[in-house]
């Protein structure tokens, strides 16, 4: 490495130091492509900067580059591996990073990497979860959950690792009982958490002396076009504001039509992305509110650590997630007879409020009527599954092999944003052999708007 590239690397590395980005990236771009010779260090560099610089546009390049940098060996540390995965993940490429993260844990077992910080131990164990279960891979998933949890210092990071388990556990062999006591360890998660206190007694006396409306107050990080929003968007636009006041707390730092689909039905939208669970439970209380509505459980981003402070009288969760918090600051869960069937109220710490069907939504008024079901013109019949590659079970991959077996020349179209990763498409192709299903009567699909129209 010469003088002038020695210099080059510093100036990026203060660019970057100062926020910089696009400066950084513009002086390593103009290094990576000025000549043959350029140091490794310039690549990662560069893909750092488009990284940190989270620009949308720059999420491919930031691969590229960085990729660039592991095969020429400049990704010698499990922080700048990190990176790496980091960017991986948003494009998505699961395969490599998976490989990529597991390798790195073999070096450091090994001696042949320097062991990371602990604060870069616990993100490798959380890329790792995410990676494997990508990929299917739930055993080593969840195995992996629970050693990002064993590091976790922080409620937060006690709380997203902890929910990373609890939900990777739904896609497990284990039994109702084993899930359910698995579910009750929560307590231990939010055990230093202070709750408020509250008289219910004497706000239901003040409700009826007073005349006034009852608050309900949802939480969610899905107040965006996510699935979840469309099924419980209806419990603000159809409420009864002659009884009831209601609140939309919104974890979403995205915002799109269904945000202000959302924000307009509820008659107070508060965005609180980017605050603290703490800070999160005083607007709440400070809102008096009468019922709390989480809307995730233990899933991704879930305002449902926001609960274990009590900032409401009377907590209820449901809809985003189908099993138990283990809670006891939650008294009641929304659920029906399907998820949870009579006898099943013992693996509930709350008590259940049983609906018809919890997941009810409005369909758009422009989808086309049928006219004749698709098979009459195909000549075969298409079952569909649009879910989470993650969530497929090899139980649910045996009862697919049967229906497909008598049902002839049917094909099965699986669809779901992670499969135009190819890798992944690959690795699945594999695991449904093993299974004994036809590959060959199998479609692989991304993800696409017009979804309800297949």
């Amino acid at each position: 490495m010469n003088q002038h590239q020695t210099a080059t690397i510093n100036r990026v590395e203060q660019a970057i130091a100062d926020c910089d980005y696009k400066v950084a990236a513009d002086i390593a771009l103009a290094e990576a492509i000025a000549a043959d010779g350029c140091p490794p260090q310039i690549f990662f560099l560069l893909g750092k900067a488009y990284l940190l610089g989270g620009d949308d546009d720059k999420r491919i390049d930031a691969v590229y580059w960085l990729t660039r940098a592991l095969d020429s060996g400049a990704l010698d540390t499990a922080e700048k591996i990190l990176f790496f995965a980091e960017a991986g993940k948003n494009l998505p490429m699961w395969g490599k990073v998976y490989r990529v993260l597991k390798a790195t844990r073999q070096k450091i077992a090994a001696g042949t990497m320097k062991p990371p910080s602990a604060s870069v131990a616990l993100a490798l164990y959380e890329n790792l979860t995410i990676a494997a279960g990508a990929l299917g891979f739930n055993d080593e998933a969840f195995e992996a959950a629970r050693m990002a949890l064993a590091k976790a210092q922080t409620l937060k990071e006690r709380a997203v690792n902890f929910g990373n388990a609890a939900l990777l556990a739904h896609y497990l062999p284990i039994e109702a009982a084993e899930l359910f006591k698995l579910h009750t360890l929560a307590e231990d998660v939010f055990a230093a958490v202070v709750p408020y206190e509250h008289d219910l007694a004497a706000c239901r006396a003040e409700i009826t002396a007073t005349g006034r409306r009852i608050r309900i107050g949802y939480i969610s990080p899905d107040a965006c076009d996510h699935v979840a929003a469309h099924f419980f968007v209806g419990l603000l636009q159809y409420a009864d504001g002659q009884r009831y006041e209601t609140f939309f707390y919104s974890l979403s730092a995205k915002r799109d039509g269904m945000t202000e689909a959302i924000a307009a039905a509820a008659e107070h939208f508060t965005d609180v992305a980017g605050m603290d669970y703490a800070q999160i439970a005083a607007t709440v209380f400070a809102d008096h509110i009468d019922i709390l509505v989480d809307l995730a459980g233990h899933s991704a981003m879930s305002g449902l650590p926001v609960l274990a402070y009590k900032p409401a009288p009377v907590q209820i969760s449901g809809i985003g997630y189908l099993s138990t918090t283990g809670l006891g600051a939650v008294d009641y869960l929304i659920t029906d007879g399907f998820v949870d069937p009579p006898g099943n109220e013992k693996y509930l710490t709350e008590q259940p409020l049983y609906l018809a069907c919890q997941f009810a939504r409005e369909y758009p008024a422009d989808l086309p009527v049928p006219v004749e079901t698709p098979c009459e013109k195909k000549g075969y019949i298409t079952f569909g599954v649009f879910n989470n590659y993650a969530k497929i079970t090899d139980e649910m991959l045996n009862s697919w092999r049967i229906i497909l077996e008598q049902t002839p020349n049917s094909r099965l179209l699986l669809k779901y944003k992670s499969y135009k990763d190819k890798e992944l498409v690959a690795i699945a192709k594999e695991r449904f052999k093993k299974i004994g299903l036809d590959v060959a009567r199998i479609d692989f699909e991304p993800a696409s708007r017009d979804y309800l129209r297949r």
